[in-house]
This record gives C-alpha cells, sequence and structure tokens, in this order.
C-alpha cells in the first residue's frame, strides 16, 4: 500500500516538471531559429551581404523556405546600409545559356526561368521590397536590346561598355553570371548610391 502512494505521489510531483519542460522545450525551438536567423545574418555581414545565390528542384519553380529564409536574412543584413533601391534577380532554367548565335533553350526552359524570376519576385514584395528588376538568363538578349545597348544585355554580357553606367551593369552582370548557373537565381540588392557590384 505504502509503494502504491509513493507513486502517486512521484507522479504528481513530475507532473509540472514534465509540463515545464515542454514548455521550454518550445521556447528552446523558437529560440535556435532566432539564434541561427541571427548567425546567417552575421556571416552576410561579415562576407558578401549584397547577394545571395537560390537553388532550385530540377524542373520546379517553387521556393523552398529554406530559400525565402535565405532571401529574409539578405534583406535583414543590407537594412542598416542605407534605403534599398532595388533588387535585381537573375534566373537560370536547369541548363546553360545558350553559347552559340541563334541557339536557344527550349520553351518550356525559357518558361522554367520566367516562373523563378516571378516566384522570387513574389517573396521579395511580401517581404516589402517594390522595386524589383528580373532577369531571365535561359536566352539571348534580343537583337533590339543589342542595338540599343540596354542593360539587359550588358548584364547578360553582350552589351558595349561606354560609360560608368555601362560599366556597373557590366559588373553586376559579371557578378550575377559568376554566382550563378544552371537551377539557380542570384539576388543582388542595390543601395542608392553605389557605384560598384561589390
Amino acid at each position: 500500500m505504502k509503494t502504491r502512494h509513493v507513486l502517486a505521489l512521484i507522479s504528481m510531483t513530475l507532473a509540472p516538471i514534465s509540463v515545464t519542460a515542454n514548455l521550454l522545450a518550445a521556447d528552446a525551438t523558437t529560440t535556435v531559429g532566432k539564434v541561427v536567423q541571427d548567425a546567417k545574418t552575421k556571416v552576410f555581414e561579415l562576407l558578401d551581404k549584397k547577394h545571395v545565390t537560390v537553388n532550385f528542384k530540377n524542373s520546379s519553380a517553387t521556393l523552398e523556405q529554406s530559400e525565402i529564409d535565405e532571401l529574409k536574412t539578405l534583406l535583414e543584413a543590407n537594412k542598416g546600409q542605407g534605403a534599398i533601391e532595388r533588387v535585381i534577380v537573375a534566373t537560370w532554367a536547369d541548363k546553360e545559356y545558350p553559347a552559340g548565335k541563334g541557339e536557344k533553350l527550349s520553351e518550356a526552359d525559357r518558361k522554367l526561368a520566367d516562373q523563378r524570376a516571378e516566384g522570387i519576385k513574389k517573396a521579395l514584395t511580401s517581404l516589402g521590397i517594390t522595386k524589383v528588376d528580373t532577369y531571365s538568363m535561359a536566352e539571348h538578349p534580343s537583337w533590339i536590346s543589342k542595338a540599343f545597348n540596354s542593360e539587359q544585355a550588358k548584364v547578360k554580357g553582350e552589351g558595349a561598355v561606354k560609360s560608368a553606367d555601362d560599366q556597373l551593369a557590366s559588373e553586376i552582370g559579371q557578378k550575377m553570371r559568376d554566382k550563378g548557373g544552371p537551377g539557380t537565381a542570384v539576388v543582388l540588392v542595390r543601395h542608392a548610391g553605389d557605384y560598384s557590384a561589390h
């Protein structure tokens, strides 16, 4: 009889401890998530905090939550740098940019790159960014873009560099091509007064 009373007493004593432990575990999960986010922000501050490479699953334009978190981290790391003038997004399909003149990726590949750009633009808009320029790296710039030496042509490495603005667009394009490739998108933050892609 005494053993049952002792076990009941132990059970009643441990019940509040169990509830407290569960609450602490839930709180710890939230705290760990915040610590991880803060650590990512610090890494961006130490390294190149102006860009992030977003990775997509093969044949998918869906942004995973981890990629949305990367976008949040990028924007968070740039808060103290002044107003964000615009965000530039270059997206690739799952195949490399066509190398030869007149070569094209399939319509499905070009559409996939466009859908990826729209998904990132939508995510950035939901995070408070209103000026987003997107570039599909799944197709060559049009002849009219080249003829008028457009920013589109310069970002893709096919425009002539004639001025400081042209040089900046060319640097941005080079950075995008260096950091991105098939299955990715590169997101670059530009602040008012930025004169270099670095």
